[in-house]
């Protein structure tokens, strides 16, 4: 179901991190399908957003493969740790709202402004669990794709925005 908000801050998380908020409004609370990840939710259609996250997978599987797997000692695994924190915080700056995860195997999508303060200060301080969007205005929905291999994936999709799933 599509919602539609004007002028809203929205923030896109697990909503097991939403401890305070009894009586925020969520838009949404959907099951991600397939347990914990983390997502960034890239700006733009869903076409830039597969365009870009193509360069992202690209980068993020090459560390992920070479950190777990590449042989390194603790000295070189720290060295292409601290190389793939700058590239991603360039990655995100240049082409995301920014990212979130579900821990708790569920995404959700609240009106930042009726989060409790405890909430809010929270968020701010845990930037890769929770994605704001500012001032949006336009639709947004949950939606499940499958692809041509017969797998699932979870989206939160709005008119300038994209979310996909960006590690495990």
């Amino acid at each position: 179901m599509k919602r539609k908000v004007k002028n809203t801050t929205l923030v896109i998380t697990d909503p097991c991190y939403i401890k305070n908020s009894l009586t925020a409004t969520m838009y949404i609370d959907k099951p991600t399908i397939y347990g914990d990840w983390s997502c960034f939710c890239y700006i733009g259609d869903k076409e830039k957003a597969t365009e870009i996250s193509k360069e992202w997978n690209d980068m993020y599987y090459k560390f992920f493969h070479d950190y777990n797997f590449g042989g390194l000692n603790e000295t070189e695994k720290e060295k292409i740790y601290e190389e793939y924190k700058e590239k991603k915080k360039e990655f995100k700056e240049k082409n995301t709202y920014g990212e979130f995860c579900s821990d708790s195997g569920s995404v959700a999508v609240y009106d930042y402004d009726t989060l409790d303060e405890k909430d809010q200060e929270w968020i701010k301080t845990h930037e890769w669990c929770a994605c704001i969007i500012p001032d949006y205005s336009g639709e947004f929905e949950y939606v499940i794709e499958t692809d041509d291999d017969g797998c699932k994936s979870a989206h939160i999709v709005g008119d300038n925005f994209f979310t996909s799933q960006s590690g495990f």
